[in-house]
């Protein structure tokens, strides 16, 4: 029998054959060398390997015995972690940009109302008092086709 790395055979007494297991189970062995199924690599198979390495945003886990997926950290999502998550879902009133994480709050159908950020679930008045707050965040509101967008800046 061929040996690669991360194999192991052994004999049953019963059935009077020798059953090995090679490249950790999770490739095949040709001329001493594994090759790996797709989410294992390493010399005998035994390293999971998720696409685009889950960004830096995840850890790579194995879900079953062929079969690897990112499970990515808060703030996170996708299938390999690459997109930014945002507060709540925007608490489905608005749109998440996934390139930065910011929800986009949609306009409530009341005239003179805003959806508030960061995650579009309050609804907040829109006057003038409340374009400053004792927070030292200035609101600021455009109006665009009927959307309402609000961006929080913060000063340094």
């Amino acid at each position: 029998y061929e040996t690669c790395p991360g194999s192991d055979c052994v004999f049953n007494n019963h059935t009077l054959q020798t059953q090995c297991t090679l490249c950790n189970g999770h490739g095949t062995c040709t001329n001493s060398q594994c090759s790996c199924s797709t989410g294992f690599t390493g010399d005998g198979c035994g390293e999971l390997q998720c696409a685009n390495d889950c960004h830096g945003h995840g850890e790579c886990v194995q879900i079953s015995s062929s079969e690897v997926r990112c499970e990515c950290y808060d703030g996170f999502e996708g299938d390999d972690c690459g997109l930014h998550s945002c507060p709540n879902n925007c608490t489905n009133r608005g749109t998440c940009d996934t390139s930065t994480g910011v929800c986009h709050c949609q306009s409530p159908e009341e005239a003179g109302r805003a959806f508030s950020m960061p995650d579009c679930v309050r609804t907040i008045l829109i006057s003038p008092a409340a374009l400053y707050n004792v927070d030292a965040q200035r609101l600021i509101v455009t109006t665009l086709s009927y959307n309402v967008l609000f961006t929080y800046l913060t000063r340094s």
